[in-house]
């Protein structure tokens, strides 16, 4: 014994047998804590505390919770030998008062109801209300001492503190998992979108999209058929994140692949509609808009497959129409209910259409009002004189200034014969 044990004994007035026992369970939680601090799995941890506690004490029966701040209960994190323990317990259910210690055979006690009456005998509260231990009786039916209740005490809190670690370090590896993944896609699909926007004799065309989340559903391209004729694409998954970006990633590569084999819009589009249909869940749909423009003629021939009608303007007698000749969206139903329809228009010098998605219309103002689609008509028919890049460069001024419905992402096309 050192000098610095024998001055605390002999101060503090302990029995030798009581300072030994303290000094070896002090030396025992310093043990269990390096050993919790060694484990990375809540399983392992949670199997060693009852290693611990069954063979310490020689308890058959015990049961730990820890206390979920979000449900104000304590939620059941390991049983043993219970056949009857409540798996939540609210917080108001428990009556501890003064005391972190109850006698749960005191049949008087409105804990006694929580648990088995029969085996349950002691219910502690630790410290802070982190956490509540059941324990049964000792199989040699002897008496737990203050000593034990502590020791009992010390080990829980040592778990539960080496659970919620466990548990916080999980999470982080998820989150950075999901970040590396999300860049990953992030990566990838902006490979797939548009690098530039395409030089097109005699019109000006600017298009851009911007995601809620790293990765989006929304998906946009030109695509350049031959010198005369470029086909111009704006659709809209439903949904977002990594599996709306899979969807428009599989959109993509379908309506290109099919480019090289046909050039009838109403076949191919009802190609992608049973693509999409074949391989998405029954929630999973996709509103689509393509058409093509022809130079030379300055015709446009398009399907709208159930998507936000572009708005066409016309310089010439300052009216508007909404491109919304089609059918339905793609990817709902197969066999289609009816065939698509094909739309066109002719463009003259300062014409122009406005492509988009609904993110632009259900953004909202500073007080709270929708950038409707009756907004978006009447403020392309006050810019008309503008250039594309302007009025593209004035609506994504609008809706950076407003609340974006949450989770959705943003697509804008702006099209222009000069």
């Amino acid at each position: 014994m050192t000098n610095m044990e024998k001055n605390i004994q002999k101060n503090d007035c302990i029995e030798p047998k009581t300072f030994e026992a303290t000094k070896q369970m002090l030396k025992t939680i310093f043990k269990i804590s390096s050993t919790f601090n060694g484990l990375m799995q809540q399983d392992e941890i949670l199997r060693q505390f009852a290693i611990y506690l069954m063979g310490q004490f020689a308890i058959k029966n015990f049961a730990l919770y820890l206390f979920d701040k979000t449900k104000a209960s304590f939620v059941l994190l390991e049983s043993k030998n219970f056949d009857n323990i409540a798996k939540i317990i609210d917080n108001n259910d428990l009556n501890f008062q003064e005391n972190n210690i109850i006698n749960l055979e005191n049949s008087d006690h409105k804990n006694n109801n929580l648990f088995d009456k029969d085996i349950a005998k002691f219910a502690i509260m630790l410290s802070e209300n982190k956490g509540l231990l059941v324990i049964g009786s000792r199989m040699l039916n002897k008496d737990f001492t203050e000593m034990d209740f502590s020791f009992m005490i010390s080990i829980s809190e040592l778990a539960i503190l080496a659970f919620e670690n466990s548990r916080l370090i999980s999470e982080e590896k998820k989150k950075i998992l999901l970040e590396q993944e999300l860049n990953t896609a992030r990566e990838i699909q902006q490979v797939l979108l548009p690098k530039n926007n395409p030089a097109i004799d005699n019109y000006e065309i600017i298009g851009d999209t911007q995601s809620s989340l790293s990765v989006g559903g929304d998906y946009y391209d030109f695509i350049k058929i031959d010198d005369e004729n470029y086909m111009i694409v704006v659709a809209d998954v439903c949904g977002n994140g990594i599996p709306a970006a899979l969807i428009m990633s599989n959109l993509q590569s379908a309506l290109k692949s099919q480019l090289f084999f046909v050039t009838d819009l109403k076949k191919i589009i009802s190609n992608l509609n049973s693509i999409i249909y074949d391989n998405t869940d029954a929630d999973r749909y996709v509103t689509f808009f393509y058409g093509i423009l022809n130079i030379k003629t300055n015709k446009f021939t398009y399907i709208n497959g159930g998507h936000n009608p572009p708005i066409f303007y016309q310089k010439h007698n300052k009216k508007i129409n909404l491109l919304d000749v089609g059918g339905t969206i793609i990817g709902a139903f197969d066999p289609l209910p009816f065939e698509y329809e094909l739309g066109q228009i002719k463009l003259k010098s300062g014409d122009l259409i406005l492509f988009y998605t609904d993110g632009i219309i259900e953004a909202k103002d500073k007080n709270g009002k929708l950038l409707d689609e009756e907004w978006l008509v009447n403020f392309v028919e006050n810019n008309s004189e503008i250039s594309a890049k302007q009025m593209f460069e004035k609506i994504k001024n609008e809706t950076n200034n407003c609340q974006p419905e949450e989770n959705d992402d943003i697509t804008l096309i702006v099209l222009k014969k000069m």
